[in-house]
């Protein structure tokens, strides 16, 4: 009977041997780093790009044209997130200027100016928190029927997020509107993004 113990022992001393220098059977270690080709990602790691939520399914164009609401942003996560920047930019590009864009929430946040397609909006940041929904509206010189556009949103880590969206077919507009500052927005758009 001693024989047989000392065999077992010496078997599990051998499996541990083969754990401890070949990694397991699998050849993996532990590690708080894990490495893929040139990414090294480490353990725990999140980025802010991963949390923003951009919805244009409420988007509206007014009927004049001019100005883009009811783009919505939002907080998908657990802890604040920030968006730094914002550019925009449209096809085809005839020579249009955005000349405001808000960002509506507990209060307003403005950045005011002349920009052309794809110009890099340094705005002031805004703070998501978790779960928060925000509205944006861009303002422009000139109608903007008929154009594609992309948007960036650059967040306060370094990540983007980009979202695109067209005002044709599927922007929806009053039948009979009232001067150029009419809106073809619903209700809660109006509501949610200041809309009068």
């Amino acid at each position: 009977m001693g024989k047989k113990v000392a065999l077992i022992i010496l078997g599990i001393a051998l499996v541990l041997l083969l754990v401890l220098t070949q990694g397991g059977s699998t050849g993996g270690r532990l590690s708080d780093i894990e490495s893929s080709s040139e990414n090294i990602l480490a353990a725990g790691e999140w980025y802010e790009a991963d949390c923003l939520i951009v919805d244009t399914s409420d988007l509206c164009l007014n009927p004049a044209g001019k100005w883009i609401c009811c783009i919505y942003v939002m907080n998908s996560c657990g802890y604040d997130i920030t968006i730094d920047k914002v550019k925009l930019s449209w096809t085809p590009d005839d020579g249009e200027e955005l000349r405001k864009m808000q960002i509506w929430r507990y209060e307003m946040l403005e950045w005011k100016g002349s920009a052309p397609s794809g110009t890099v909006l340094d705005i002031d940041d805004c703070t998501l928190v978790p779960g928060e929904r925000d509205c944006i509206c861009f303002f422009f010189d000139s109608d903007m029927h008929g154009k594609a556009f992309t948007i960036e949103f650059t967040m306060g880590d370094g990540t983007s997020v980009t979202a695109t969206f067209e005002t044709l077919a599927e922007v929806k507009s009053l039948e009979e509107p009232s001067g150029d500052e009419a809106s073809g927005c619903s209700e809660e758009c109006c509501e949610d993004c200041q809309i009068q």
